[in-house]
């Protein structure tokens, strides 16, 4: 403040010029400093005019929107999901990523663009529906879509939210996209074995039904088969259950056997 005041006093001029005060009640403020010189009519310099305004209150304003500020943008950078802020018809306005190799192609490509012009004609139509939604109801959750990026094929989950009120022409939506490729090995991994035991079981259930045919005893067909009685018995339960013959007296093996004259 006295350097302001020394240049003021020198005849210089200021407008707006931020400065940190200390009160003499020992607070702190923020303040304004304006000044120009006042000449007489031969130009003489006779002093200088000065305002001062407080700006405390909007410079506490500014600290905490740059707080704010600062807390998203570690956030989204903390986000493992890929973000992208984009309009009714599919334009994309923002882009935020923890990686670039997580982008389909990099945001030169498609800022700006809208999704059409961009990523294959399938996957459009999935993101475009699943936008329609949220155009409606204000959110969209579950859609998933695949797409070869650098990493290879690759699998994801869209979540959509209107940003705003609703059904207004120029609506803006926060589109967060989940990479669920781990997830959807495992689902496939999962049906593999899954698919895998089906045809053991029903394997095993052709041997058991055979020697039930040969009118082996449970015990006897334990052995050959290595296994428990118990489970001989489980899986004559399931043989008669899938014959309709759960609840009758109708003995399995005559009906195996009525069935293979039959065929």
């Amino acid at each position: 403040m006295g350097r302001l005041f020394i240049e003021a006093v020198q005849g210089s001029s200021g407008n707006n010029v931020e400065c940190r005060v200390v009160c003499k009640d020992g607070r702190k403020k923020w303040i304004t400093v304006s000044w120009q010189p006042i000449c007489d009519e031969d130009g003489c310099r006779l002093g200088h005019r000065a305002s001062i305004h407080d700006i405390t209150e909007r410079k506490l304003m500014e600290d905490q929107l740059y707080n704010t500020n600062e807390r998203l943008e570690a956030m989204l950078s903390a986000l493992p999901d890929l973000m992208f802020r984009i309009d009714q018809d599919g334009c994309i306005h923002e882009c935020h990523f923890s990686s670039i190799d997580r982008l389909y192609v990099p945001p030169s490509a498609f800022m700006g663009k809208k999704i059409a012009d961009v990523i294959p004609e399938e996957t459009t139509r999935i993101i475009m529906t699943a936008l329609g939604e949220a155009a409606t109801r204000g959110s969209h959750h579950g859609a998933t879509y695949s797409l070869t990026v650098p990493k290879g094929l690759s699998w994801y989950e869209l979540s959509i939210a209107m940003m705003g009120e609703k059904k207004q022409s120029d609506n803006q939506f926060i589109v967060l996209i989940r990479d669920i490729t781990d997830r959807k090995q495992l689902e496939e991994d999962l049906k593999k074995a899954y698919d895998e035991l089906e045809a053991r079981v029903l394997e095993r259930t052709a041997e058991l039904a055979d020697l039930v045919r040969e009118g082996k005893s449970a015990k006897e067909i334990a052995s050959l088969l290595n296994c428990s009685v118990r489970s001989i018995e489980f899986y004559k339960d399931n043989i008669r259950r899938k014959l309709g013959l759960t609840h009758q007296k109708t003995n399995l093996r005559t009906h195996l056997l009525s069935l293979n004259k039959n065929s």
